[in-house]
């Protein structure tokens, strides 16, 4: 069973999105993870929210690996740390209900 974990920071919502490693060889036994992170104000009764993926590298090698590396990603971002990524624009671009 899968468990949905929320990190909570500076009044936003990061949830960490994590997914098999699809390149390589399908038949190794090799379990690599990739992740991304969907971020939302806590404020916003839509939920809109925006998802950037961690920038290209090594898969991560446990489930828990790639998940603590999206949080970080993800307070990052909150931070405006990282080039590109900015939640504001993100917010600007998203649908009016």
């Amino acid at each position: 069973m899968n468990s949905i974990e929320i990190c909570h920071y500076k009044g936003f919502s990061a949830q960490a999105l994590v997914y098999k490693d699809g390149s390589g060889d399908p038949r190794a036994h090799v379990r690599t993870f990739k992740v991304a992170v969907r971020i939302s104000r806590d404020d916003d009764p839509a939920r809109t929210s925006s998802l950037f993926k961690l920038p290209l590298g090594a898969p991560y090698e446990s489930l828990g690996d790639a998940r603590r590396a999206g949080w970080e990603h993800a307070r990052q971002i909150i931070d405006g740390k990282v080039p590109g990524s900015s939640l504001d624009a993100a917010s600007a671009e998203a649908p009016q209900a």
